[in-house]
């Protein structure tokens, strides 16, 4: 019996006499089950703001799809592109195609709700990876309980394709070590691995070449430990060896995908280069360029909200840490006793992903061409597997039924605070995503009777993201201009929802007492500077 067939024995108390039935039932319903609980959180995330929800990412990125639709081109004349990728601004324009949809329509509404059909991937892999029906059940709830990770896949962005394609790719390249003596077995699921591996670097190069580094890694530290430790050997090498092979097939998908498919992409290896050089003055230097972490809370009313709503990543980082360190030192104590394949290949990728974060961090200090957030993007890649490594010892406790309780008001806790901070809940937050009717309207007239106009619309990105996710550009030449109002803006724009947010971040909007109001749609008005000359509006 080889060490997948030993991991995946009757568990969770299920005995062989009992029949299949049981476990048929389970294997069924559970699934559906987790589908339903991620389609609850994806519907709670909609409805919150009534569709009505926007924020830069999500807006950029619908205003590729628009071009790409309208023009039918992967690389439309207009210029907006997504050069890290085209496969989501592709699937999204078939999408509107065939369904008729608004680009508005597909990504604040229905993307958000389809969502939860991720969950049907990460249960696969976790169930390979732990080999255990409870615990695969466990990390795909722990998984959409965690803040950082729904964010990005409940936004407008191509995070949620992405991750499709990555846990795709996880799952058949952890699957595919089962079926190394039956060749017809193995080489379908070596062929859907590099579709999906395809598919991951056409929606986002920098995250095929994150992912292609994670299995580097990897490959390293298996080869490493494999030498240091002997017991390690024969696992070791089986899967250095694969690794190796998986990383520079992957490579040459990227060099094609980059040079040959989508040229623009290529811009990531420029990125790259530039974080590699940043990184080194980093070391050498240990000057911090920026710390964009000094105000990570300043989103939030308080410190102490924003530790309360981002407690499930935290607790993940601790208690999966605790337990990848728990067994490295196992292992290290009973040399006689190698790991199984499933729990060795997951200690490995957990690693390798830690690593990643550690340079994620490093890259944002060094304020890299990458932006000053890429430890916040390169977190939901950790959260994926590390998820399956902290309930490695959960899936084999056997708890009365009262005891049950305490974790499962936990589990509802956890989930319910994730959704405040996903939503960005307007009680508790200073940075909001949500718009109203009337202000969207406001901003059509707006957009209508004003041309190559500067026109200042708010304290942050609310509007002008929420403008350009709904609307599209401004057809009249007109720029949105927000935060400190620049000096020759003489147009703006005020609502009630300013207003309170004004009193929330205690910053006061712009004097209006010398301008006339053009505009009046009781809870929103446009202001507009008196002229100061015959050759001024």
């Amino acid at each position: 019996m080889d060490d997948f067939s030993r991991r995946h024995t009757p568990a969770d108390g299920d005995s062989v006499a009992t029949g299949s039935t049981n476990q048929d039932i389970w294997e069924l319903w559970v699934p559906f089950a987790l589908f339903g609980y991620a389609l609850l959180a994806g519907t709670y995330f909609v409805v919150r703001s009534g569709g009505r929800w926007a924020e830069n990412d999500s807006a950029n990125l619908t205003q590729v799809i628009r071009a790409v639709a309208q023009s039918g081109a992967l690389v439309p004349p207009s210029g907006d592109l997504y050069a890290n990728g085209y496969a989501y601004a592709a699937i999204s324009a078939a999408l509107l195609a065939l369904t008729g949809l608004s680009p508005s329509m597909l990504v604040q509404v229905v993307y958000p709700v389809v969502t939860a059909l991720l969950i049907l991937p990460a249960w696969s892999l976790y169930r390979e990876l732990l080999g255990n029906r409870t615990a695969a059940m466990l990390a795909s709830l722990l998984l959409f309980m965690q803040p950082e990770f729904m964010f990005v896949v409940l936004r407008g962005s191509h995070e949620r394709v992405l991750r499709v394609f990555m846990l795709i790719a996880l799952w058949m390249l952890v699957r595919s070590f089962r079926f190394h003596d039956r060749p017809h077995s193995f080489v379908m699921h070596v062929v859907f691995f590099y579709l999906a591996a395809f598919g991951l670097i056409a929606t986002n190069a920098l995250f095929g070449l994150s992912f292609i580094l994670a299995i580097a890694t990897a490959m390293a530290a298996a080869w490493v430990l494999g030498r240091w430790l002997l017991p390690l050997s024969p696992v070791a090498r089986g899967v250095a060896g694969r690794f190796a092979l998986v990383a520079l097939s992957v490579t040459v998908l990227g060099f094609i995908v980059m040079f040959f498919l989508y040229p623009p992409a290529s811009f990531t290896l420029r990125a790259f280069r530039d974080l590699a050089k940043n990184l080194v003055d980093l070391v050498v230097t240990t000057e911090v360029e920026s710390n964009p972490y000094s105000s990570v809370a300043l989103g939030w009313t308080s410190l102490e909200v924003y530790f309360l709503v981002s407690l499930g990543d935290y607790l993940l980082l601790g208690a999966s840490a605790v337990v990848w360190l728990w067994q490295g030192v196992s292992w290290l104590r009973d040399r006689t006793r190698p790991p199984v394949l499933a729990a060795w290949l997951l200690w490995l990728l957990y690693g390798a992903f830690v690593v990643q974060g550690a340079v994620a961090i490093a890259s944002d200090l060094t304020g890299s061409v990458l932006g000053t957030n890429l430890q916040h993007r390169a977190f939901p890649s950790f959260a994926m597997i590390a998820t399956a490594m902290v309930v490695v010892p959960l899936g084999q406790l056997r708890l009365p039924a009262l005891a049950k309780v305490v974790p499962g008001a936990a589990l509802a806790l956890l989930a319910g605070l994730a959704l405040l901070k996903v939503t960005n809940e307007p009680s508790l937050s200073s940075k909001w995503m949500f718009y109203t009717p009337a202000e969207l309207l406001a901003l059509e007239w707006t957009d209508q009777h004003l041309h190559d106009s500067t026109i200042w619309v708010g304290l942050d990105e609310r509007l002008s993201a929420a403008y350009d996710l709904a609307i599209g550009r401004s057809m009249q030449n007109n720029t949105w201009d927000i935060y400190n109002p620049k000096p020759f803006t003489r147009s703006f724009f005020i609502s009630d929802v300013n207003r309170l947010q004004s009193a929330r971040v205690d910053k006061a909007l712009p004097a209006t007492s010398r301008t006339n109001r053009v505009y009046d749609g009781g809870t929103t008005q446009l202001y507009r500077a008196r002229a100061l000359s015959p050759y001024q509006r």
